[in-house]
């Protein structure tokens, strides 16, 4: 078993923004968001190159950290909307292959 972590940075601006991960596979084990400010509200959603969401929060509040087991092979888009707030956010995405 090989875990791989994989982090963005992204800026939200009118309270969404995107980016794109690098070519990843294997099984999402852990999704972790960080905004800067624990009381920003945010929505995220990955989604795949074929234009699926395999995975999605709406109204998160601070630090998300959960546990996953979704399969996964390619680039994905990541996207925070309707942040309360402009600012950073690290995203992490936590794979076994």
């Amino acid at each position: 078993m090989l875990i791989s972590s994989g982090q963005i940075n992204i800026t939200t601006l009118s309270g969404s923004a995107s980016a794109n991960t690098a070519s990843i596979r294997g099984l999402l084990r852990n999704v972790v968001v960080k905004p800067t400010t624990e009381s920003t509200i945010y929505d995220i959603k990955i989604i795949n190159q074929a234009g699926a969401t395999i995975y999605e929060r709406t109204s998160e509040t601070g630090t998300l950290s959960e546990i996953n087991e979704i399969p996964i092979i390619g680039m994905y888009t990541v996207t925070i909307s309707n942040a309360t707030r402009d600012e950073d956010f690290l995203i992490q995405l936590i794979s076994e292959n």
